[in-house]
């Protein structure tokens, strides 16, 4: 049993590992444990794991001012574990006191990430990329279950074939503003004159939202909305997707889908999506990243964002569509021949 109630991005990653578990032990049960959007993510269905709805605290925001509420939750999401499985091991991948806490409480042995050596997690300070710390934890895992060491499997996220595309038609290229803070937000008018020139070079260009997210600003007739089933659909019939940092761009990595992310306040060598069709831009440089404010320190106009330049992301798609694969051998690389903004 996993508990990992927190972003969506986090089961993309989670689902490599149990996807490479899955092929190692067929009738082992699995299940996760989750909370709040996460009970959407409809991919653990094709490789037989359990998704478990987990009422918590730290579902609703300002948790951390509501102590109380918080303390009186602990002891109800401890019963619900218990009620789940008579004898389980609860793992815990994201490395989170919390997870700890209930897993204790539940009487449940447990398996985290967690150790005296990276407290930093707890504030969401890695030291390396996200993959690769669910790998360590993955590995501690096979080696608690008595199982030999693997890779996760990447990509691992299958969806339906879709029609076979017409080989007259032009390259689609899906766009995605949506963002999970405005700190990442790339403005309107860039996402339109990026359309415009990607368009004049011969390309289809549809903006995407993610479900869940608000009404986009864009003011464009193909906009296109669904649930996350059916974007991993629109995703895997593109033939790049263009996005800030954000889940689409770690769902289009996970199903083999070539990528362009906007990295702003992030680091991207811990945050890019995986995988050798995942490329970045970025500007540089900028002493306050990795950013955990809540409003930008730069002066108005100078945000990491504001001077990513659309030129500079325009030439990484024509880049890759000048190539002849399109791709790199390096994960998260950044695409070659760039400027900074």
């Amino acid at each position: 049993m996993i508990h990992d109630s927190f972003c969506l991005g986090d089961l993309i990653y989670l689902g490599a590992m149990l996807a490479a578990l899955r092929e190692q032990a067929p009738t082992l049960p699995i299940s996760v444990v989750v909370g709040g959007i996460a009970r959407e993510f409809p991919f653990f269905d094709s490789i037989g794991v359990r998704l478990i709805e987990l009422a918590v605290p730290w579902d609703a925001r300002g948790w951390y001012k509501r102590p109380f509420y918080t303390l009186n939750g602990l002891p109800r999401a401890a019963r619900r574990i218990r009620s789940l499985a008579r004898d389980s091991l609860l793992a815990d991948p994201r490395g989170d006191l919390r997870h700890i806490v209930v897993a204790t409480l539940a009487g449940r042995r447990t398996l985290s990430s967690l150790s005296f050596g990276n407290w930093g997690r707890l504030w969401g300070r890695l030291t390396t990329h996200m993959f690769v710390g669910r790998r360590d934890w993955f590995w501690k895992l096979q080696d608690r279950l008595g199982l030999p060491r693997t890779e996760p499997k990447w990509p691992w996220i299958k969806v339906p074939a879709g029609p076979p595309k017409d080989p007259t038609a032009p390259p689609i290229v899906l766009l995605s503003p949506g963002v999970g803070g405005l700190l990442r937000e790339w403005s309107p008018e860039k996402w339109q004159q990026l359309a415009s020139i990607l368009r004049a070079m011969g390309l289809r260009c549809v903006f995407i939202r993610e479900p869940g997210r608000r009404p986009s600003v864009l003011d464009d007739e193909e906009e296109w909305s669904g649930t996350i089933e059916q974007l991993a659909s629109r995703v895997a019939s593109a033939d790049l997707v263009v996005a800030v940092d954000s889940f689409v761009g770690h769902l289009s990595a996970a199903i083999g889908t070539p990528t362009l992310t906007l990295f702003g306040p992030q680091v991207p060598e811990l945050w890019t999506p995986w995988g050798p069709h995942a490329r970045y831009v970025i500007a540089e440089p900028f002493s306050c990243r990795p950013c955990v404010q809540k409003k930008c320190v730069q002066p108005p106009g100078a945000s990491c964002m504001d001077v990513l330049q659309m030129k500079v992301v325009a030439d990484a798609v024509e880049d890759f569509f000048s190539t002849a694969a399109g791709v790199t051998s390096l994960s998260g690389s950044r695409w070659p021949g760039t400027q900074d903004a």
